[in-house]
């Protein structure tokens, strides 16, 4: 929580004063009661915000998650927040879903399709690459844009082609091997 209110703080300074004032104290507050005054607080911001809780998957303390769902249970005005997480958080996302206060980017959107992976070595390459070739960088990359960027500084030095038997001689160049989960 500290690190949540130091962020907002920093945009800011003049604000949530009375929740940093109640982290401090020797007499750590309930969490209901901090929960209360932090919304409080964050709805005299009268501004829009973006706060990101980046690697959300490695929060343990249920007390924050608890805390979170209450903050989601009465969004503050102007506030955007931001999840990046590796697993679904623990959070109602049903509810959230349900009053329509949740976009979700999932892995497979984030994925390039066959279409846009030969478009993306297009633009990479400066000229056209075949469609067995883009497709098979696909499906070995899985789509992630990373794999395909360095396939495609592989690809400047073979001129687009891969070998015979369809497998892409990326050992030439690099000791890499393109395993992404």
């Amino acid at each position: 929580m500290s690190y949540f209110i130091s962020a907002i703080s920093s945009l800011f300074p003049e604000r949530l004063v009375e929740s940093q004032t109640l982290l401090q104290a020797a007499d750590f507050p309930s969490q209901r009661y901090l929960g209360s005054i932090l919304i409080n607080e964050l709805n005299t911001i009268g501004e829009d915000y973006v706060l990101v809780l980046d690697d959300y998957h490695l929060i343990q303390e249920m007390a924050i998650h608890d805390m979170l769902e209450e903050l989601l249970r009465y969004p503050p005005q102007g506030l955007h927040l931001v999840i990046g997480t590796r697993t679904d958080p623990m959070l109602s996302l049903v509810d959230l879903r349900a009053r329509r206060q949740v976009a979700e980017i999932r892995g497979q959107d984030l994925r390039f399709s066959p279409v846009e992976t030969k478009q993306l070595l297009h633009n990479l390459l400066g000229e056209e690459v075949e469609e067995q070739t883009a497709l098979t960088l696909e499906e070995k990359s899985e789509g992630w844009v990373t794999g395909l960027r360095l396939a495609a500084l592989a690809l400047r030095h073979r001129k687009g082609q891969m070998d015979i038997e369809g497998e892409f001689p990326l050992t030439e160049y690099f000791e890499i091997q393109l395993l992404w989960r």
